[in-house]
């Protein structure tokens, strides 16, 4: 994945998990397919993105990131939520649940 890439995909306003991991992050590989079985259910609209950190230092130094994991969650082109280290799924997935909800009402209206 290049870095026009994740900013054409920014640009087109829809829901975004970027979920940047390492190789050697035992939190990363454990918390991955929590967030993304989460992120499945609750929010269909949004599209899970993994990126390597290590192998993409340019896009995680684009974005700021430098630890892993990072979840950033981007809606109409704007970062709304950035998580770092050993997170809460449920915490997160509450926190994102109130923008998603808002963002289905923009929406729709």
């Amino acid at each position: 994945m290049r870095l026009v890439d994740i900013k054409q995909k920014i640009d087109k306003g829809q829901p975004l998990l970027f979920y940047f991991s390492g190789k050697q992050c035992s939190v990363c590989h454990s918390l991955k397919p929590k967030i993304r079985a989460a992120v499945t259910e609750n929010f269909p609209k949004m599209e899970f993105l993994e990126i390597a950190a290590e192998m993409h230092p340019e896009i995680a130094a684009h974005f700021q990131v430098f630890q892993v994991p990072c979840l950033l969650v981007f809606l109409n082109q704007k970062e709304y939520i950035r998580k770092g280290g050993n997170v809460s799924v449920h915490v997160f997935i509450n926190e994102v649940k109130r923008l998603y909800t808002l963002y289905e009402q923009m929406k729709s209206d």
